[in-house]
């Protein structure tokens, strides 16, 4: 869908499972554009790490997998709100949805478990080569 999304005004809540408002959509929209440094309607974690709060953290390409719903290394709008609404949670459901994105980090190979390799990758991520096997 990256492509297809070429103005803001190809926009509309109803193509979004979301709970964001067409304006909170828009704005969206404009800092999704703002991010895309090479205007293919695609981000990126180089364009992602232009964001000064993301530089340091250990774990940003592994969120960025998780993200990117379709596995080609980069995140379309609607990936991205998708994302974004995960952080927005005020019900019950999207709570259930924060504790699942969160599990989803340290479940490394994406089989329902955290085993003792997934904790190893996690920690050998945010401490590098620091950490022996």
């Amino acid at each position: 869908m990256g492509n297809e999304l070429t103005s803001g005004k190809d926009i509309q809540k109803e193509k979004f499972q979301t709970k964001f408002s067409n304006d909170e959509l828009q704005k969206l929209f404009r800092n999704f554009k703002s991010l895309d440094a090479d205007n293919d309607g695609y981000l990126k974690k180089e364009e992602f790490l232009q964001i000064e709060a993301l530089q340091q953290n250990p774990l940003v390409s592994r969120v960025l997998e998780i993200f990117d719903d379709d596995g080609n290394d980069q995140i379309d709008f609607t990936e991205f709100v998708e994302a974004l609404s995960i952080f927005c949670a005020n019900d019950q459901e999207e709570k259930e949805a924060k504790v699942r994105f969160a599990f989803k980090i340290y479940d490394v190979d994406s089989n329902g478990y955290v085993s003792n390799g997934d904790l190893f990758r996690i920690l050998k991520i945010m401490v590098g080569d620091n950490l022996n096997d």
